[in-house]
């Protein structure tokens, strides 16, 4: 990056302390001639002398290189190892790097004259670095240091991102953002950087070890949401940047294991952080293509319609909706594209409204779309409600409609007769009289009728009646049943009889209308 070169100036290093003129913080240039940076005190596993270096322009950092003092004494001055501090801005608390097992002591030099190259994993994005020796010896000794950094300018200008915190999935998955630099208060994370930035993309399937990164967990790379309830509808994430900036794109790389309920995100929301109410003070909202076929990671990419129109601002609120199906939400890195604004404007959004579709969390404003879902379901089921009572009372009609029908025809046959209950069956059998019944010629219906009219009616004594004679009137074919009817008591039979005359004709003119009023 420089150090080396002299691309990085003298003026850029600093540190807390110096044995003499010659071993001062700039003098730490790694391959030189020079004994390097030699801090005053003597340097155990305790004590704290530094080395800082400023880089001006945030840096992403992967990989520095360490040498110690070439001596010929025996007492060689060099550094087992070492810790690392940094920071982005000069108003934030210096922060203590440690990698992906959580370890915050690194390892040094074996010897004094040996350059030793070390990974930063996960990488460090910094304005200014602070190399902290140590020996782990249990004697304490004069050290001296050399070094390089290596890594690359950070375009991004991102300083920060606060969001809350990953859930825990099962026993043996946790989607936290472990590496996360700044501060955990009751799982809301504020004023640091972590696993979106770090360049480290997550696989298909988060179970695989691959993203593990050495240290034996499942679904390290990915940082996951779990929608506790039907009313949780969205993840609220802040960005925060070094300078107010033309924003063009973002880039977010997400799961679609829907084979283990995780889908793409329904909709994201771009807006200023800026609570105040401006004309200016629009969003963006794109909603995202549902994809229930490949379970593949993939980036989302939110271009903001054309380079015409774009968001200048320092800070955006980006809020990503669950999809109706999803009960998580799996993300790994976060991208932008945005060049700084040189000329002095105000911190305010100025953004134009953009509303599109493309292939491709929310705050309660957006909620209002899972909202609507509930209350379209609803009224779904009040409908089909009021639909089954409405086909209910259509057919009980229908059926009340035939019953009264039926009860018509049965009431019309009583036209001009009237009733008289006979005695009980029991006393007309007797053994001695076989033929208590007579029938007129021909079996017809109308003279078999044994009716009792009010004006001419014929007297049957009990003893007139047997049981083969009843037998043979039940069994009659001819006996219409709509002429026969029996009382409610079941003891007693109600018999019907015509007059010769005037009666008989009447009834064959009302069975002509009732059976046609039966076949209508």
């Amino acid at each position: 990056m420089g150090i080396e070169t002299g691309k990085i100036l003298d003026s850029a290093f600093s540190s807390s302390s110096h044995a003499r003129e010659s071993t001062i913080a700039s003098k730490a240039r790694i391959r030189s001639e020079t004994d390097g940076w030699c801090p005053l005190n003597i340097v155990s596993s305790t004590t704290y002398e530094y080395i800082q270096i400023d880089l001006v322009n945030l840096t992403v950092i992967t990989l520095i290189e360490l040498q110690g003092r070439f001596t010929l004494t025996p007492n060689e001055q060099f550094a087992d190892a070492f810790r690392i501090e940094y920071r982005r801005y000069n108003e934030q608390k210096w922060i203590k790097y440690k990698d992906f097992s959580g370890r915050y002591m690194l390892n040094g030099n074996s010897n004094s004259y040996i350059p030793a190259m070390r990974n930063i994993l996960p990488s460090i994005i910094a304005r200014q670095i602070r190399i902290i020796p140590i020996v782990t010896g249990p004697l304490s000794r004069h050290i001296c240091m050399r070094l390089e950094l290596y890594g690359c300018s950070y375009r991004d200008g991102l300083i920060s991102y606060s969001m809350p915190q990953g859930d825990k999935r099962g026993f043996d998955s946790q989607f936290f953002d472990e590496t996360y630099d700044g501060q955990n208060d009751n799982g809301a994370l504020t004023d640091g950087l972590g696993q979106l930035t770090d360049g480290i993309i997550g696989h298909d399937d988060y179970r695989s070890m691959d993203n593990s990164q050495g240290i034996g967990q499942t679904g390290y790379d990915w940082i996951g949401w779990k929608r506790k309830s039907p009313f949780v509808s969205s993840i609220n994430l802040i960005f925060h940047f070094d300078s107010i900036r033309n924003f063009t794109s973002i880039h977010i790389h997400t799961s679609n294991l829907y084979t283990r309920d995780i889908y793409l995100f329904h909709s994201i929301t771009i807006t200023n952080c800026q609570k105040r109410s401006t004309r200016y003070n629009h969003q963006i909202y794109s909603i995202i293509s549902n994809d229930y076929i490949n379970t593949s990671a993939r980036f989302i990419h939110v271009a903001f319609a054309d380079r015409k129109t774009s968001i200048i601002s320092n800070c955006l609120n980006v809020i990503l909706t669950y999809n109706n199906r999803s009960k998580w939400i799996l993300i790994s890195e976060v991208q932008f594209d945005s060049v700084p604004i040189d000329r002095n404007i105000p911190q305010l959004i100025t953004l134009k409204d953009v509303y599109y579709r493309q292939p491709g969390v929310v705050d309660v404003d957006i909620s209002n779309v899972h909202l609507w879902h509930w209350i379209m379901f609803g009224s779904s089921l009040i409908l089909l409600f009021i639909a089954s009572l409405v086909y209910t009372y259509i057919r009980w009609s229908q059926t009340y409609d035939q019953g009264s029908k039926f009860y018509s025809v049965a009431n019309n046959l009583k036209i001009g007769s009237t009733y008289r209950a006979i005695s009980p069956m029991g006393s007309c059998i007797s053994p001695s009289n076989t033929s208590c019944l007579s029938s007129n010629s021909n079996n017809d219906i109308r003279h078999n009728l044994i009716i009792s009219a009010s004006n001419s009616s014929r007297s049957m004594n009990n003893s007139d009646f047997s049981a083969t004679t009843m037998s043979t009137i039940y069994q009659s074919s001819s006996i219409d049943p709509y002429l026969t009817a029996t009382s409610i008591d079941t003891s007693n039979l109600i018999f019907f009889s015509a007059e010769r005359s005037g009666v008989s004709h009447s009834i064959e003119e009302k069975l002509v209308e009732i059976k046609k009023r039966i076949c209508t």
